[in-house]
């Protein structure tokens, strides 16, 4: 299993490890080095001390080939295969009469010692008054003859093996691996003082720190001699490298300390996982302490509590003086409504590690219950089993959940019992998603028919004009009512009042349609407005010659007058009278009084016809029509006009004193009312007309003098 090479100082072991068996090693040294192969590392290294010499020692994986798969091929091993662990052990005494004698050969020798073995983590110790002896170039020969496994380990060592002259504060040596380091080639890397690759902070700190150690060791502290520290290296691209350097004082013939011997390892990584790490356990502490919600860490076996934060207490009642190292399981602390729930929740966490979202009923420190919605995961702390667990307080949700499934519950009983019809399309698709009851009673079809329509495609909302008043609302973001005449797609006729909206549901924009079946009351509605018509024309109109009464006169004639005044352009009015109508009654007899008032009536609105234009019977047998915006001269010759047609008419008047047929005489009289004029001043003129007509013996057209 291992042997001591007496003439060249060297140390070699073997060790399975099918498995390994660090308990056969020789020593704890050998012990550890095979422990750290089996944890997967592929070299180990250090300076030690044996037999009362510094000693260099080494230990590598030590692989399967060819020579030895007669032993081990039994055992299921190839080519390539790790079996075990090589180690190494060289005496440090040549290094120092090489040093003394500066004999160049020699000591190129030993640095090759160090660069074949690629020293990581080098460790000497040796007291003051131990004599450093040069170690015959036979064991440095055998040590180069061995194999090239060793030759390869060396040079792909990731830590840097060096030696610094302390009086020059130059290095004399430095391993291969310097270049991965710091970006320098061993030659590049000669040429600079320590000074040149350590920030000023780290040349600061290394300074001191070896003034008082050689002082120390003079002292007697042969601890001292060899110590591990951090510095701050600058790589030759300028990018900060943290080093962990382990560092060897060795002292010359003459005693004096003129060398240190180190070995450095790039801690980058190990330092970031260090400080991520920090900062996790900093995060995971603000965290804990700073949750909202109740977080506390338990023991899995009996529900010891070990840490709550302020949530928990605030949340829970429970004060880490109160529940600190009790169980929740204590009927004087007991958090779990029904402990039967906890020991089903740990069941799960034991089988699968986490629980996340459980809901239960807790308890707080005053007997309240409250519901909690809990997850939990398994954790190690300080080597017990234990829960992280986190609960929220949602009672306040679940009461608001509540309240709103009997909010949900009403709005679908009274949607369900609204006699209004109510709909609700998506305003993107047009597609209907909700329809009631009321909505099949009102337009006919079913509420599976209504689910399936889109509004957009809805040939009766188009033709109505429905659907250009939801594009309008949709559009407008506001509520359009609109009331209309409406023929449903399911056959029914009818008028339909409809309120419309937009509103959002699940972030979505929908339209909300009402529609109210309003048919009786519009329809009574419009019988209403007939029989106010109705009865408003009979309270100006004439109801034997259906022209226009002395109300409707007099209201135009205000109308009229008060436009005129504005726009200052002409009003007239020619006031005609039938001549000797008693006479004709009394001949005739009333009926066809009546009939002949009715003839001279119709001639009247035959003659008069534009829309502004009014005839109407003032009187027994008196007209009078208003001509807005016609001069006295026109008014003149519509008036000649209308004499002559009476009395071309032929109505028969036997009794008469002027002519044989009726006759008619007229009055016309005009203004641009100007001033203050007044509409009864206009009626005076067009009277006095009619007067003066009938006094120079009638069937005749007399002109007022016109007031300008």
């Amino acid at each position: 299993m291992g042997r001591m090479g007496t003439a060249t100082g060297q140390r070699r072991h073997l060790a399975t490890l099918d498995p390994i068996r660090p308990e056969d090693a020789p020593d704890a040294w050998e012990r550890e080095a095979l422990l750290a192969l089996n944890q997967g590392r592929q070299e180990v290294f250090a300076p030690t001390v044996m037999a009362g010499q510094p000693t260099l020692r080494y230990m590598g994986t030590l692989t399967a080939e060819d020579g030895c798969l007669h032993c081990h091929a039994g055992k299921g091993a190839h080519a390539g295969d790790v079996l075990g662990g090589i180690s190494i052990a060289v005496p440090l005494d040549t290094l120092r009469a090489t040093l003394a004698q500066r004999h160049q050969m020699a000591f190129q020798g030993a640095l090759a010692i160090l660069w074949f073995m690629g020293l990581g983590g080098l460790w000497v110790t040796a007291k003051r008054d131990q004599a450093f002896q040069v170690a015959n170039l036979r064991a440095l020969e055998e040590l180069k003859a061995s194999k090239d496994r060793y030759q390869l380990i060396s040079e792909n060592a990731a830590d840097v093996v060096w030696l610094l002259d302390l009086p020059s504060q130059r290095f004399s040596f430095v391993s291969p691996s310097v270049h991965k380091v710091t970006g320098y080639t061993v030659e590049e890397f000669l040429q600079h003082p320590l000074d040149h690759f350590l920030t000023a902070e780290s040349v600061q700190e290394a300074r001191a720190r070896l003034e008082v150690r050689i002082q120390t060791v003079r002292e007697g502290d042969a601890a001292r001699l060899t110590e591990t520290n951090q510095l701050d290296l600058i790589r030759l691209d300028g990018v900060i490298v943290p080093l962990e350097v382990r560092t060897t004082l060795l002292a010359g013939p003459d005693g004096s300390f003129a060398t240190v011997l180190g070995v450095s390892h790039d801690i980058t990584e190990r330092k970031a996982a260090y400080e991520a790490l920090h900062k996790s356990e900093e995060l995971f502490s603000r965290a804990f302490s700073l949750s909202p919600d109740a977080v506390c860490i338990s023991r899995l076996k009996d529900g010891v509590y070990i840490a709550i934060n302020n949530g928990f207490t605030r949340i829970l009642g429970y004060s880490a003086d109160r529940i600190l190292g009790r169980s929740s399981t204590d009927p004087a602390n007991q958090l779990w409504d029904q402990v039967g729930d906890r020991q089903s929740w740990v069941a799960v966490l034991e089988a699968q590690g986490e629980y996340l979202g459980l809901e239960a009923v807790f308890r707080t420190q005053a007997g309240r219950p409250l519901t909690g919605l809990m997850s939990a995961k398994v954790i190690e702390v300080n080597g017990e089993t234990c829960i992280l667990s986190i609960i929220r307080d949602i009672t306040e949700q679940r009461e608001a959940a509540r309240r709103l499934k009997e909010a949900q519950d009403l709005n679908q009983k009274l949607l369900e019992a609204s006699p209004l019809g109510i709909a609700a399309y998506r305003a993107d698709t047009g597609q209907c998603v909700l329809a009631n009851p009321a909505l099949s009673t009102i337009l006919g079809g079913t509420q599976e028919q209504f689910l399936a329509q889109n509004f957009r495609t809805i040939s009766s909302w188009k033709g109505s004009g429905l659907l250009a008043a939801a594009e309008a609302c949709l559009a407008g973001h506001e509520t359009a009512r609109v009331t209309l005449e409406f023929d449903s797609t399911f056959g029914k006729h009818l008028w339909i009042f409809t309120s419309m909206e937009p509103f959002e549901a699940s972030q979505e924009p929908h339209l909300l349609v009402m529609i109210e079946d309003v048919t009786e009351r519009v329809l009574g509605e419009r019988r209403l407005l007939d029989a106010n018509a109705k009865l408003d024309r009979l309270a100006r109109e004439d109801a034997l010659t259906g022209l226009g009464n002395r109300r409707a006169f007099n209201e135009r004639l205000e109308t009229e007058v008060r436009r005129t005044r504005r726009a200052g352009k002409s009003l007239s009015i020619i006031m005609g009278d039938i001549d000797y109508f008693k006479r004709y009654n009394d001949h005739y007899g009333h009926p066809m009084g009546d009939a002949c008032l009715i003839t001279v009536a119709e001639i009247m609105q035959d003659l008069f016809k534009r829309s502004g234009d009014l005839v109407a019977r003032i009187g027994g047998e008196e007209f009078a029509i208003l001509l807005p915006e016609t001069p006295l001269e026109a008014a003149a010759q519509l008036a000649a006009t209308l004499r002559e047609a009476i009395q071309a008419a032929g109505i028969p008047h036997e009794a008469s004193g002027i002519a044989e047929v009726v006759t008619l005489s007229i009055g016309v009289a005009s203004t641009n009312l100007s001033g203050d004029a007044l509409p009864s001043r206009l009626l005076k003129l067009v009277d006095g007309a009619l007067y003066q007509s009938k006094k120079n013996g009638r069937n005749r057209v007399f002109i007022a003098p016109s007031q300008e």
